[in-house]
């Protein structure tokens, strides 16, 4: 069994988000952690880059340990170096869902992160039941210490 998650961005306005699907490692005790890396040691703390990335695609996982030469665990997903592995092309939308978090909403996961872009450097945890709410803000700058172990 996996932890479904979204990963994305929360624009200046405080309540517009744009995020991507994650399939595996959503848990807050994972997902923060291998989100501050790849900001951390894949983009060297560049928010837009990261965000940029983070929106390309939906996610198998994210990670910045991910290599050419990593294994997906599913035929047609592919590696993206330093970020994750990436969704088939044919199984992506054109572009990240959006939303507003003073909407109600039925997600269809129960974890979001989303780059605080009024904040720069903060992760925001939050949880959704019938509406996504803020659980914790996390400091990116965590990500220099995350060792991925094999």
């Amino acid at each position: 069994m996996s932890t479904r998650s979204f990963v994305g961005v929360l624009d200046v306005d405080g309540h517009t988000y744009r995020a991507r699907y994650a399939q595996f490692d959503g848990d807050p005790d994972t997902m923060p952690y291998m989100l501050a890396a790849v900001w951390w040691q894949t983009f060297h703390r560049d928010t837009q880059a990261t965000i940029d990335a983070l929106l390309a695609h939906n996610w198998e996982q994210i990670g910045q340990d991910i290599t050419e030469q990593s294994e997906p665990m599913l035929a047609g997903y592919r590696p993206v170096p330093g970020v994750g592995i990436a969704f088939p092309t044919d199984d992506e939308q054109p572009r990240p869902d959006t939303g507003d978090l003073a909407v109600p909403d039925e997600p269809a996961a129960q974890w979001m992160y989303l780059i605080d872009l009024s904040q720069p450097g903060t992760l925001l945890i939050l949880t959704g039941t019938h509406r996504w709410t803020v659980t914790r803000r996390l400091d990116l700058s965590i990500g220099r210490d995350v060792v991925v172990e094999d």
